[in-house]
């Protein structure tokens, strides 16, 4: 019996320039290139930001100088040709640099769907390819200016195309450094894994795909904590930031992140759900229509696992909506690739049209960013889209998902004597730790630690006005943080600028 060889991505274009079969004729595909064009620069204007985070600049001042580091591959290869001293040149160089990689890896995904409609000729994978540009992943990217995102997932298409050449070099190439990058980058490679294996299953193809887990062992075994601190300790970065970087970029173990994740989904359930529906709806659409197209309940269940790999990232990781979104990315390589190495029977006229019915939709709304506590509207695209009535509704569901969070300050005051209790046990979001009472008065000395060790110190005057709680953080200076929660027997609940707030207190 003769084995079924896939055809290579190099027969896939041939076929495509020699087809007989022309549901479309050229001008109607060259327009929808250009509407897909314009629904991809659309996509990345509205997401697109001038301030970069104060978080990515830790990826950029370090190297494998005097041992490895996690997430080091990019500041070593930066360290050739940049210097790592100057922030403010490392700003410059950002911002010139990121936008071409992010049309970059637009143009490369353009041209593989492009390459299967000169083929298909049913506008199927132009309208699959219209619902991942009308979704939220290309604001995203765009917003998350210097991130390490933008290479990983460069890697993944490169890696997936490959792929489907079978040009095993380049696979594992891509999969063997993509951990050194960033660990994360695990998560976006299992869907890769999932359609190689649904497509063949094989010891060479087995080894190849299971690169990436060797090299994210040998990260977590060979990479140096000390000496990434150091670098943090000698770099350009303020204070804060070098601490911040030690503790949350550097200093994370898989303990503690599972610890700090737990609390974050036992605090924000509901808002959990609804970034889940929200964000992951393009995905599911891709899913519906491209396994209704090929009439196969396998199919369905290998889009399933494709879009499920970047979502396992969230039981270690809370940027919520940053990885929820890249779901659709990874079930649109999904579809690619199965198109490419098994082609789909042509669609019906329905398909098309209902992508391009929700792509609509979807344009129209507004670029938003969520937390787990809290979500903003952060689309700077034409104002038309953010006040027509779909933007106006997704800003009402955006303030209901952010209800969780209070003012930064408050103009209430106490009217009543002295709060409650001498020690206060106290959980402000991922923070947990005491509130002791000075001896009678209402000032207060906070102990706060995170699960990695972390500890922050600072004094809080506390009011109480009736059931109602007013705590003063002193910030230093003028500058204060309150935190207001209501009064129930001992314990108490409320909001601060961060999220949730709870405190149990000893009797006095």
């Amino acid at each position: 019996m003769t084995r079924h060889r896939p055809p290579a991505l190099r027969s896939v274009i041939q076929s495509a320039t020699t087809g007989t079969s022309w549901v479309a004729n050229p001008s109607a595909i060259a327009l929808v290139s250009a509407l897909l064009v314009a629904l991809g620069v659309l996509g990345i204007v509205r997401g697109s930001a001038s301030v970069i985070n104060p978080h990515v600049f830790s990826y950029y001042v370090i190297n494998y100088e005097v041992g490895l580091i996690r997430r080091g591959l990019v500041g070593e290869v930066w360290s050739w040709f940049l210097p790592q001293g100057d922030l403010r040149a490392i700003r410059s160089i950002l911002l010139a640099y990121y936008w071409p990689l992010v049309a970059v890896l637009f143009l490369s995904l353009l041209c593989w769907v492009m390459t299967i409609e000169l083929r298909r000729r049913d506008f199927l994978f132009s309208g699959l390819f219209a619902v991942f540009l009308a979704s939220q992943f290309m604001p995203t990217l765009a917003y998350d200016v210097g991130f390490l995102d933008v290479f990983v997932f460069l890697l993944v298409v490169a890696a997936t195309a490959a792929l489907a050449g079978r040009r095993y070099a380049l696979v594992a190439f891509a999969g063997a450094i993509g951990p050194f990058i960033h660990e994360g980058f695990l998560f976006y490679w299992l869907p890769v894994i999932v359609v190689g294996l649904w497509e063949e299953r094989s010891l060479r193809r087995g080894i190849v795909l299971a690169l990436p887990l060797a090299s994210v062992v040998c990260i977590y075994l060979f990479a140096s904590k000390e000496i990434a601190i150091a670098q943090m300790s000698a770099s350009p970065l303020p204070d804060p930031d070098k601490q911040e970087a030690i503790a949350q970029q550097f200093g994370q173990t898989l303990l503690t992140n599972l610890v700090m994740i737990a609390i974050k989904y036992r605090n924000y359930p509901v808002n959990v759900l609804a970034a889940i529906a929200f964000f992951t709806l393009p995905a599911l659409a891709i899913i519906g229509v491209y396994a209704t197209a090929r009439r196969q309940m396998a199919a369905m269940i290998v889009l399933a696992l494709s879009a499920a790999g970047p979502l396992l990232l969230l039981t270690i990781a809370w940027d919520l909506s940053r990885f929820l979104v890249a779901s659709v990315f990874t079930v649109l390589i999904a579809t690619l690739y199965m198109e490419t190495v098994r082609p789909a029977p042509r669609a019906t006229w329905l398909l098309p049209t209902a992508c391009a019915t929700l792509a609509f939709a979807l344009v129209q709304v507004p670029f938003t960013y969520a937390y787990f506590e809290v979500a903003k509207v952060a689309d700077v695209g034409p104002e038309a889209l953010r006040n027509g009535p779909v933007g106006r509704l997704t800003q009402k569901a955006v303030a209901f998902y952010s209800r969780a969070i209070g003012p930064v300050t408050s103009e209430r005051h106490g009217q009543d004597t002295l709060p409650p209790g001498n020690a206060w046990f106290v959980e402000e979001d991922i923070w947990r730790g005491t509130w002791i009472r000075r001896r009678d008065t209402n000032e207060f000395d906070a102990a706060m630690t995170l699960p990695n060790g972390s500890i922050v110190t600072y004094t809080v005057t506390v009011e109480r006005d009736g059931e109602t709680i007013i705590a003063h953080r002193n910030l230093g200076g003028h500058d204060r943080l309150d935190y207001v929660g209501k009064l129930n027997g001992r314990s108490i609940s409320g909001t601060y600028a961060g999220g949730y707030w709870f405190a149990q207190i000893e009797p006095r």
